[in-house]
């Protein structure tokens, strides 16, 4: 007897191929048969009128340590995601160096690290903790390097000598062969930004060595992001190794349509034979911390008296004339998005900002509005997350037609409900209904094989994003007539989805019209 029979299924098999008609069984975690299928099913799905798919696959997660105290993964769930690769924007909560913890921790804390983390000594640790716990959905890692530089350097700003670059090569090695799927890191953030193109370049010679892919969260996404994503495609280009550019768009009005020189710059590389592609989120605003208003520098600074001198009116105006003066290189949010498009979204210690604008807040406080965003980041001893309504909505619909791309959430989950970006929870669906269905700007198969076949080839997910026999149970049955995001920016980042019938996941039904069944049968993936 089979496990599961889908039957009268519009059957899209994650090539970009038009549907066809057909059924599909699963037995024992995988396809078994496809087309017309007959015999007995201990569960039988009639899916007349519904679209039949590889699970999605979500390139861009960040969801570390929410695994690591919550199994369920509802919001991947709802939205048809059945792997989940994190690790991105050089964050990764392994390998950890004893002296260096406490640093990794303070670097890592959007990832909301756990009390153990000194247990996570190699990735290997890291995904034996993972593997203890259940999980809806399956997970896969890349290894942050943050977390390689930290381990041998700390939070030092110079360069790498080349016994601590030998160091970091033989920790990134352990990774790979203990199964990440490859290496991610961050240029905006520090470390990252004290990396030099010889160490970025060092490493990724150990990724094409084992074949596995870097993803790169740019140096600056805005005033320099032509330039930055040329930085990317030299990486690519004196390595060899894939490159994938993390959540591609171009931030600030005035830099609005770059994305059409740097999309010409991805296909030339291409061409070239130079491997590079991109994942986006389709949303027309951004979400990291508010510290990001300041120029990288001061992020390398002592944090503690960083925070004591925010409070400073001096301080405030050497800060406020090296961000409208900027010399270094980074996103500027504060100068190429205004205060006006930046909402508060997480500040525990002045919850009155929560939901707002940063200059709603100053208005309500007789402060400037840069002087408002200092105060939350001094009351909230850094720790205050913004949404920047920063990106174009024709720069989304042009991204999302090039071959090259995929689709990431980029979503960091927030225990307890609170507000967060509604990507966490809607990336798939708002693809599906806003910008296939009501918009046009894919066809739904195109769509569907970025969500799934191209994802799980770049990340070498073996067994992933194909309907095909011999190929794991992971499915997705959606309504394509009604599929959509719900969730917004203040009402509820996690309004459930609409048209997602049922996910399966390895075999087991996961989720049925957004009710989780406690299935708990994902895997944690280890690459080979």
């Amino acid at each position: 007897m089979l496990d599961i029979l889908i039957k009268n299924a519009r059957i899209l098999d994650g090539t970009g191929n038009p549907w066809q008609p057909g059924d599909v069984a699963v037995q024992d975690g995988r396809i078994v048969a496809m087309g017309r299928v007959e015999g007995e099913a201990a569960q039988t799905i009639d899916a007349a009128g519904l679209f039949c798919t590889p699970g999605f696959i979500d390139p861009h997660g960040h969801d570390e340590g929410y695994a690591l105290t919550d199994e369920e993964t509802h919001a991947k769930l709802s939205q048809g995601v059945t792997t989940d690769v994190s690790g991105n924007c050089g964050l990764s909560l392994a390998p950890v160096s004893p002296n260096y913890a406490t640093e990794l921790a303070a670097a890592m804390a959007l990832l909301t690290p756990p009390k153990n983390l000194k247990d996570f000594l190699t990735f290997d640790d890291f995904l034996r903790a993972m593997e203890a716990r259940p999980h809806a959905i399956n997970l896969a890692y890349q290894v942050g390097h943050g977390a390689l530089r930290i381990a041998v350097t700390g939070m030092e700003n110079r360069p790498a000598t080349a016994k601590e670059l030998d160091s970091m090569c033989g920790m990134l090695c352990e990774a790979l062969q203990s199964g990440a799927v490859g290496m991610s890191v961050g240029m905006l953030y520090p470390p990252g930004n004290i990396a030099s193109q010889d160490e970025l370049v060092t490493l990724c010679r150990v990724l094409r060595d084992y074949d596995r892919i870097m993803t790169i969260h740019i140096r600056d996404e805005a005033d320099g992001v032509v330039e930055s994503v040329k930085e990317a495609i030299d990486l690519a280009r004196l390595s060899g190794c894939f490159v994938n550019i993390s959540h591609h768009k171009a931030l600030g009005l005035s830099n609005w349509g770059k994305v059409n020189t740097t999309l010409g710059l991805i296909e030339e590389a291409n061409a070239q034979g130079v491997a590079v592609g991109f994942d986006q989120y389709p949303y027309n605003a951004n979400c990291t911390g508010l510290n990001t208003i300041l120029p990288p520098s001061y992020l390398l600074s002592d944090q503690s008296e960083l925070v004591s001198n925010l409070r400073t009116p001096e301080f405030r105006d050497q800060v406020r004339h090296a961000i409208m003066n900027p010399t270094e290189i980074w996103d500027n949010y504060a100068r190429n998005v205004g205060m006006d498009r930046t909402l508060v979204i997480k500040a525990d210690a002045t919850p009155e900002a929560v939901g707002i604008r940063v200059s709603e807040y100053a208005a309500a406080r007789g402060l400037e509005p840069m002087d408002a965003a200092f105060q939350l980041l001094a009351d909230n001893n850094l720790d205050v997350v913004a949404v920047y309504f920063s990106i174009s909505d024709e720069d989304i619909a042009t991204v999302m037609r090039n071959i090259n791309g995929m689709f990431g959430s980029d979503g960091i989950y927030v225990p307890g409900g609170k507000k967060t970006h509604p990507r966490i929870m809607g990336t798939m669906p708002r693809v599906l209904g806003h910008y296939v269905r009501e918009k046009g700007v894919l066809r739904l198969d195109e769509a569907v094989r970025k969500m799934t076949s191209l994802p799980a080839r770049r990340m070498r997910l073996a067994r992933k994003g194909l309907l095909l026999e011999g190929y794991d149970a992971d499915i997705v049955l959606f309504d394509a007539a009604t599929v959509t995001d719900t969730a917004d920016f203040i009402k509820d980042s996690y309004a459930p989805n609409q048209g997602i019938r049922h996910v399966i996941v390895n075999g087991r039904i996961a989720m049925t019209d957004n009710i989780y069944t406690g299935a708990a049968s994902g895997r944690v993936y280890r690459a080979s």
